[in-house]
């Protein structure tokens, strides 16, 4: 996935969508903030996580990141990142 995907919907596995909100390169690695859609892609539901690409057997999939050191740093960059959009947000004002 090296495309930019912020503002895609993406399908997991079990099921769930999720909207991109925001997409890092961190250690060459794709991270993703999402927030969960609803099954008839609607609506928002009031869940957010980070996933990351993972390359199996040549596919790229995605996986919710569960180590508690990494999401916290990775949220500390998504966070810093959206602030950024915030601020040039604020500046057109």
């Amino acid at each position: 996935m090296s495309k930019n995907m912020t503002g895609s919907l993406l399908r997991l596995s079990n099921g769930l969508k999720f909207i991109v909100l925001k997409q890092i390169i961190y250690n060459e690695d794709h991270y993703f903030f999402v927030k969960r859609v609803t099954d008839d892609e609607e609506g928002l539901i009031e869940q957010y996580d980070i996933l990351s690409e993972v390359i199996k057997d040549g596919k790229s999939l995605l996986q919710t990141v569960k180590d508690h050191e990494l999401r916290h740093k990775l949220a500390k960059i998504f966070k810093k990142e959206i602030d950024k959009e915030l601020d040039k947000i604020d500046e057109e004002k």
